[in-house]
């Protein structure tokens, strides 16, 4: 994702798919940080969004007649 939009997942408390996958699975425990657990699946599914969309339009772009 950073080589084609400078965006990246760095510093983000969940980081990866696999982070997240584990972070949905423990929502489902209903765990004591579940308030700042689901804030932080939110910001990475936010920031995951957003860099499909972001790399959409790079390739639209390239594939421009």
């Amino acid at each position: 994702m950073p080589a084609l939009v400078g965006d990246s997942y760095h510093g983000m408390p969940i980081a990866n798919g696999t982070e997240a996958q584990v972070g949905y699975e423990k929502l489902m425990t209903n765990p004591p940080d579940k308030e700042q657990l689901t804030k932080d699946m939110l910001a990475y599914c936010k920031q995951d969004t957003k860099a499909m969309v972001d790399i959409l339009a790079v390739l639209k772009e390239a594939v421009k007649p």
